[in-house]
């Protein structure tokens, strides 16, 4: 593109000709710019929105908590095995062979409870009421450290510091056992003294303890504590008594072979882990 530079008028005379007007008031801008601008929109919220918003974060928060309280953890050990279980505050419980434990983990904070079936030893760590339910009664305490045995016909407690609580289940009657007392219902509640300790709690360590305890018993706690079956047909060696002390062998076999080098009877193996005790034939 060409331009007619020579019909162009210089710089000094196009000046003269160019003029800009400041004759608008500020009030004149703003009306002519004041249309293009829009106005923001205002949002009324009602309240009806607002109380039904709030009611259902209520709603969920009562959901949570309902869910929170109602999960129970659960615990339990097959036959022939112990299991060490941590609770939520430290404290901790050795479960015995064929035994169940139950707690709320999330609701421990609020209620330090838990449901016990079978046999746990317990070391409580110090706080506020700690309680053990059972079938058969509740055992309460602080800070202290105990066992509980409650199976099908049977419920013991014992004392090993601290201080213990027991409340009967069928029985309004409460009962404080300290340091070496023992609580057993058989079938109504008798309070004794144990002069040693580890004829109640020598199962955690794995040691048997018989204080003239009739054969059908001790059969019985074999088979807690291996598995298997023992049989004993004859009603007068049912009732011997056996009394002793030793280091659990490894297995049941083994186990019945110190009632073989005790009294005057043979076993008879009866194939899977089934073992029929005998008097000895003169």
């Amino acid at each position: 593109m060409k331009f007619d530079t020579e019909h162009m008028p210089d710089e000094q005379t196009f000046m003269k000709y160019l003029t800009v007007s400041f004759d608008q008031s500020q009030d004149d801008v703003w009306n002519n710019i004041a249309p293009e601008i829009e106005e923001p929109v205002v949002r009324r919220i009602s309240w009806q929105r607002i109380t039904l918003t709030m009611a259902a974060c209520i709603l969920l928060l009562i959901a949570c908590g309902v869910g929170l309280r109602s999960f129970t953890r659960t615990t339990t050990t097959q036959v022939g095995l112990h299991k060490i279980v941590g609770l939520p505050d430290g404290s901790q419980v050795i479960l015995n062979a064929d035994s169940r434990l139950e707690f709320k983990p999330f609701w421990w904070w609020m209620e330090r409870r838990a449901y016990l079936e079978g046999e746990g030893y317990f070391e409580v760590a110090e706080g506020k009421k700690f309680t053990i339910s059972t079938r058969q009664g509740e055992v309460s305490v602080l800070g202290t450290s105990f066992d509980v045995k409650s199976r099908t016909n049977e419920f013991q407690v014992y004392c090993t510091s601290g201080k213990v609580e027991v409340k009967g289940t069928a029985q309004p009657e409460s009962f404080i056992l300290t340091p070496g007392m023992k609580l057993r219902l058989e079938p109504e509640f008798e309070q004794s003294n144990v002069e040693e300790e580890v004829s109640v709690i020598a199962w955690k360590d794995d040691i048997f303890f018989f204080a003239s305890t009739p054969l059908y018993k001790v059969a019985e706690e074999f088979e807690l504590q291996y598995g298997g079956k023992v049989s004993i047909e004859d009603q007068q060696l049912r009732a011997y008594r056996f009394q002793a002390k030793f280091q659990a062998p490894a297995s049941l076999r083994q186990a019945l072979h110190v009632l073989e080098l005790t009294f005057d009877i043979e076993v008879e193996e009866k194939g899977d882990n089934h073992y029929n005790l005998l008097r000895k034939k003169p």
